[in-house]
């Protein structure tokens, strides 16, 4: 889903992901580079 561009948010929710975190955290490698950049930065903020 998320090489097909279905947003982190509606991924996390469809797999029961209490939060993003968590989502990020272990289907990281699935999205594109740069979303994943910026992803692994967005991360590193919640902490």
């Amino acid at each position: 889903m998320l090489r097909r561009g279905v947003q982190i948010k509606v991924v996390s929710s469809i797999l029961g992901h209490a939060n993003i975190e968590t989502t990020l955290r272990v289907y990281s490698h699935w999205i594109p580079d740069d979303l994943s950049k910026a992803a692994t930065i967005m991360e590193q903020f919640g902490k």
